[in-house]
């Protein structure tokens, strides 16, 4: 039997590498383009801008995406950041602030630096940056001329959002500062703190007024919140309970207590606001949101989330009060409830139909490149094998 022989001219060993070449490239192409962009890592932060029509969602590998709520259409603002981000539209829904240390990452370089984005023209506006450790929470005023942030240094810093420079500095708090929160008239500043205790801070002396102990001794989650008249302050203490007290008297008015999913023991409360009309309070844990009813001083409703895995991640409450937005049930995607009926209204995610049929068309077109190039070696074997000896 003769001997196999493999021989291609120069022309057929250059359009072999080429078509593998091509392959491999467009791979890469696709994998950069429509892969990392379909399986995108789960939700962890959301915030409405204030007309209701943009959602912000930060994602667990920094990214930042805003999302056109009517449309169900997301652009990346930022992509491949280094840690998890935290994010809040200004008022007047301009520009965007993010913190991407969340108290819980040590980043090298943005560790204690809040960045303010234009939106209009998707740019840096002014880095934020004084904190000696990371930065665990951010609260705009108002009115949008000044921007609290809270660190693991123990000190709460205000802000010029416009200049960028620092314009007080709250000190007193014995550890890490993990919520913060402006009254409705901005004249007051609450600020909780890991260990249980929420110190109010008056902004016009820049003196503590008082402090609220036993809450949540959770490193990252002390939610409290102003209600929309600013007469109320609520937060949550240990056993998902909430306290709700009296803002001017600094008095308990009573507690709404077990929070928790349905057959479930009542579990930590991680997020915690005031609706629009001040009459119902939302707490969210890791596997439900509960609707409290202040006059009936009980629950109105309880939504069960459905995260398919166990991140941590905020909810957002639109600006009308008629809409919770929450991660849904696969990564990257975001579901919007109506919050009369607790019915699902509407979700969002880039895993759409057209990037699945754009993964099948170039997955084929991969597959015929590699045929092209083993038939052509196949030819070329028959070629140079010649006739079979007798």
């Amino acid at each position: 039997m003769r001997a196999k022989r493999f021989s291609f001219t120069l022309s057929e060993l250059l359009l072999i590498i080429f078509l593998c070449s091509l392959v491999m490239s467009t791979a890469a192409w696709f994998k950069r383009e429509f892969i990392d962009q379909i399986y995108i890592p789960p939700v962890i932060s959301l915030a409405f801008s204030p007309d209701g029509r943009t959602l912000a969602a930060g994602y667990r590998d920094g990214s930042v995406k805003l999302w056109n709520v009517a449309k169900g259409r997301g652009r990346v603002l930022l992509k491949n950041e280094l840690a998890s981000p935290l994010i809040r539209f200004a008022p007047d829904g301009k520009a965007l602030a993010t913190v991407y240390d969340f108290g819980t990452f040590g980043v090298p370089g943005r560790g204690g630096v809040a960045t303010l984005w234009d939106l209009r023209t998707a740019s840096e506006a002014a880095f934020l940056a004084g904190h000696t450790d990371a930065i665990c929470s951010l609260a705009y005023a108002p009115d949008g001329k000044r921007l609290a942030t809270g660190s693991k240094d123990g000190t709460v810093r205000l802000w010029d959002p416009v200049t960028g420079n620092t314009r007080a500095i709250l000190k007193g708090h014995a550890d890490r500062i993990v919520s913060v929160t402006f009254s409705p008239d901005g004249k007051m500043l609450a600020a909780g703190c890991q260990g249980g205790v929420v110190k109010l801070w008056d902004l016009s002396t820049g003196r503590e007024r008082g402090a609220l102990e036993g809450g949540s001794t959770d490193p990252y989650d002390i939610p409290v919140a102003f209600s929309p008249d600013g007469e109320t302050l609520a937060w949550a203490i240990r056993g998902g309970s909430v306290e709700v007290w009296d803002a001017a008297t600094l008095q308990r008015r009573f507690v709404l207590s077990g929070h928790s999913a349905a057959g479930n023991a009542p579990e930590p409360i991680e997020s915690l606001a005031f609706l629009p009309d001040g009459k119902t309070i939302i707490t969210r844990s890791r596997k439900a949101v509960t609707l409290w009813d202040l006059a009936a001083r009980a629950e109105r409703g309880i939504l069960e989330l459905r995260h398919r895995w166990g991140w941590e991640s905020s909810i957002a409450i639109s600006p009308d009060g008629k809409t919770l937005a929450t991660r849904g049930y696969t990564d990257g995607s975001i579901e919007l409830w109506n919050l009369d009926t607790l019915a699902l209204q509407a979700s969002f995610s880039d895993a759409h139909f057209a990037g699945n049929i754009v993964l099948i068309i170039f997955t084929l077109l991969d597959g015929f490149f590699l045929w092209i190039v083993f038939r052509a070696i196949k030819q070329r074997i028959r070629r140079t094998t010649g006739p079979k000896s007798t």
